[in-house]
C-alpha cells in the first residue's frame, strides 16, 4: 500500500500522521531565501531529522535505517526540476509513504 501525504498551500506547515505504525509529526517548510522546500520528521515525539531538502526521488528515511519504509517526493509531470513554491501544494510534486 502507498499513502499520499497531502501538502497544503502554506509556506510552513506541520502535519500529524502515522508512519510505520508510529505517531509522526512532519514539518514542511518553504525557504524564500533558498528557494527550496525542506522536511523534518519526529516519531513518537523524538526528532529524527529536520531541514532536509526535498529532492524528488530521494528516500528521506533511508539514511536513518528505521526499517519502517520509504518517504519520498515524486514529480508527477516528469520535468526533472525541483519543486518551487507553487508546485508542491499544486500537486505537481507529491509526498508518499511506502511501508516496509
Amino acid at each position: 500500500m502507498i499513502y499520499e501525504i497531502p501538502i497544503i498551500d502554506a509556506p510552513r506547515q506541520t502535519l500529524e500522521t502515522v508512519i510505520g505504525d508510529q505517531p509522526a509529526t512532519l514539518s514542511i517548510n518553504w525557504s524564500a531565501w533558498g528557494k527550496r522546500w525542506s522536511i523534518g520528521l519526529a516519531l513518537n515525539g523524538v526528532a529524527i531529522f529536520d531541514g532536509v531538502r526535498m529532492v524528488p526521488g530521494v528516500d528521506f528515511l533511508k539514511p536513518y535505517r528505521l526499517g519502517i519504509g520509504k518517504l519520498a517526493l515524486v514529480e508527477w509531470q516528469g520535468s526533472g526540476n525541483d519543486p518551487g513554491r507553487a508546485e508542491l501544494p499544486a500537486g505537481i510534486f507529491r509526498l508518499f509513504f511506502m511501508p516496509a
